[in-house]
């Protein structure tokens, strides 16, 4: 299995191609620890305008690119993708080897599955927000301490959960969890917040990170096959939704290949086609 960033590159790359973003870009890697997500993490940490700038097509047909944001300031990102496709792997290879490079580092899971932060924490499970909330009896019972558990070199992970199967709505666990985290000041302190997303279907909930502008740079990790690329379209499609009135862009597709037939020739098609 292979991951390949179809809208990135390597970092000596990036420099040399900076003033030529039209050139096809390209990254391949191993999906091991540590490994897969290394030349992603120091994509991450260029300064936008060192970068290929994420970039969509609006209503009009033209390019919209995203505004350069400084270093210095927080970095929220979001990874969505189709359950099942490798999004978590994918962003905690990533951000384990950001971690390795100095970035301070805030793992948001916003998956009813929980399992977003597993491989940092080295756990099979940890607390969600929903499930110490119905424990304590309600979220303002929360301390930051009782959710908050620091994983592999000082990564911060938190998990948004879900609730009782057949009860209530999953996507409220996310806007549930980032409004305690945000009131509690879990983002003091951090270089970039990374949120976790199941994207099978992009209701609200799941749709808080793009809808009210706390990430402005989104991944979707997919794969060739019909359904990994049908979500990927549906995201891409929520993203333009709310790009036109905020600062959330799409930051690039991240191809965790199934090695099928001319499988990275329909990734680089669709993003061809979002603009990415």
């Amino acid at each position: 299995m292979h991951t390949t960033f179809v809208a990135s590159t390597t970092f000596s790359e990036l420099v040399r191609r900076q003033f030529n973003p039209c050139l096809p870009l390209k990254l391949k890697s191993n999906p091991h620890f540590l490994d897969s997500g290394r030349d992603l993490a120091r994509f991450l940490r260029l300064p936008m305008w060192w970068r290929k700038l994420p970039a969509i097509i609006d209503g009009t047909g033209r390019r919209s690119i995203g505004k350069a944001r400084s270093m210095a300031g927080l970095r929220q990102i979001a990874f969505y993708g189709k359950g099942g496709i490798g999004k978590s792997t994918t962003s905690q290879n990533t951000l384990a080897a950001m971690v390795e490079l100095g970035q301070r580092i805030l793992i948001v899971g916003c998956d009813p599955k929980a399992d977003s932060t597993r491989l940092i924490l080295n756990a099979k499970a940890q607390d969600t927000v929903l499930h110490l909330a119905a424990t304590k009896g309600s979220v303002e019972d929360l301390e930051l301490q009782d959710v908050l558990k620091l994983g592999y070199k000082g990564i911060r992970c938190v998990e948004s959960g879900g609730p009782e199967p057949g009860v209530g709505c999953a996507g409220r666990g996310v806007i549930t969890s980032i409004n305690f985290l945000e009131e509690n000041g879990a983002y003091d302190d951090v270089d970039y917040v990374s949120y976790d997303v199941l994207g099978d279907v992009v209701c609200g909930g799941f749709a808080m990170p793009i809808r009210e502008n706390k990430a402005q740079e989104i991944y979707i990790v997919m794969s060739g096959e019909m359904m990994a690329l049908y979500a990927a379209n549906n995201i891409a499609r929520g993203i333009l939704k709310y790009a036109t009135v905020g600062s959330v862009r799409l930051g690039g597709l991240i191809c965790n290949e199934r090695q099928t037939d001319r499988e990275l020739d329909l990734a680089e098609a669709l993003a061809a086609r979002l603009n990415s």
